[in-house]
């Protein structure tokens, strides 16, 4: 399921991360259509989605901090920015594509342009070196 629909499914995915079969793409592609929708049940569907990514830390950014974690621990990532701090931007910068992409009805390629702009949005966290 993409929200867990239990207490203990939550938690599950809070502490373990995502399973190895999690499409992520998908993910955000039926979010993309379900925000396009004018359907009622769409809405409520994407206010459940909004405070889950918003609030209750989904496991999707667990996976993303331990990522961040050990770049950091290798002297990666530049010092003067938090583990938190990092993945709270990356996870902005993610929504705000997708949000983007909605606004303009979806007519340009989000892979292409997540492609292109992604790495130049994370190199301003890279340590000098």
């Amino acid at each position: 399921a993409i929200l867990p629909t239990s207490t203990e499914e939550c938690e599950r995915q809070r502490t373990t991360g995502l399973p190895k079969d999690y499409d992520i793409v998908g993910f955000w592609y039926c979010v993309a259509l379900l925000a396009l929708s004018a359907e009622p049940e769409a809405v409520r569907y994407l206010l459940v989605l909004a405070r889950i990514l918003m609030v209750e830390d989904p496991a999707e950014l667990f996976l993303l901090r331990r990522i961040v974690r050990q770049g950091a621990e290798r002297g990666e990532l530049r010092r003067e920015v938090s583990v938190d701090e990092l993945v709270r931007a990356f996870a902005m910068w993610e929504r705000a594509q997708l949000y983007d992409w909605c606004l303009c009805g979806g007519d340009y390629s989000l892979v292409t342009y997540a492609d292109k702009m992604t790495p130049l949005f994370l190199e301003s966290f890279r340590a000098e070196s």
